[in-house]
């Protein structure tokens, strides 16, 4: 989120100087952020409310933020997909976006998919995590973004060594496609 939030100041700060407000008054710019998940996943509020901390030091004027949950764990069904997209062209049609922010792969998938229907000209900042063999996504000119790479974690590795005598390790993990994916990896690193 520190990533994001320095990309969307970054961003804001230049479209800021290219047209100025009137002195005294502050421009209200709007920016949507877009999880994949359902809003209930526990890292969501997380993200999100870091991402709003983030904003809220970064950027001089105000931020009108704009929060969708898509609940996507991966390719939809065509029908689901093109009615979310149908919501959201109506939902946003009459509000000027600043940046559209993305986080999880299935939310910046969707985003580019539907991006010319949805939010034409509009910059697009986005953040994944995953396997480095995953990353193959050449964005568009006006996308940029982040992407965790998990492989070469040493967590687990550093905590054994930390602590020789341990028997047994515990992941504690949700049940939502993003938990079980992670639960697997993590116990890819246990296994190590």
């Amino acid at each position: 989120t520190f990533v994001l939030g320095l990309f969307l100041a970054g961003l804001l700060a230049s479209s800021s100087a290219r047209a100025q407000p009137a002195p005294g008054s502050a421009r209200l710019r709007s920016v949507l952020l877009v999880f994949s998940s359902r809003s209930t996943q526990p890292s969501a509020g997380l993200i999100e409310r870091a991402f709003r901390e983030r904003i809220a030091g970064t950027v001089g004027s105000p931020i009108d933020l704009h929060v969708e949950h898509l609940a996507l764990s991966g390719p939809g069904a065509p029908s689901y997909d093109e009615r979310l997209a149908d919501l959201l062209a109506e939902k946003y049609r009459s509000l000027a976006l600043a940046a559209v922010v993305a986080v999880e792969t299935p939310a910046i998938d969707f985003l580019l998919a539907h991006r010319e229907e949805l939010f034409p000209g509009v910059p697009l900042i986005y953040s994944e995590g995953g396997r480095q063999r995953d990353r193959r996504r050449q964005p568009p000119p006006d996308a940029t973004g982040v992407a965790l790479v998990l492989e070469g974690q040493r967590t687990v590795e550093v905590a054994l060594a930390l602590h020789p005598d341990t028997e047994r390790v515990v992941l504690l993990a949700g049940a939502s496609a993003p938990d079980l994916a992670l639960t697997e990896f993590a116990r890819s690193l246990v296994a190590a």
